[in-house]
């Protein structure tokens, strides 16, 4: 969602700065620990699943 909302993304960690960049670099390439985390907490769709398939 932030990726198509923002061109400039500041993650903070524990109310410090932990990294800032373009929304483009920050999801392609997560330097810090803590953006990994927050990126990886992100829920898939798996589309290839049919829908009776999806559990909730």
């Amino acid at each position: 969602m932030i990726s198509s909302l923002a061109t400039r993304v500041l993650v903070m960690c524990q109310g410090e700065q932990v990294e800032y960049g373009t929304a483009e670099q920050i999801f392609a390439a997560p330097g810090h620990d803590y953006t990994r985390m927050l990126l990886d907490s992100i829920p898939q769709i798996d589309d290839d699943l049919p829908a009776d398939e999806v559990s909730l």
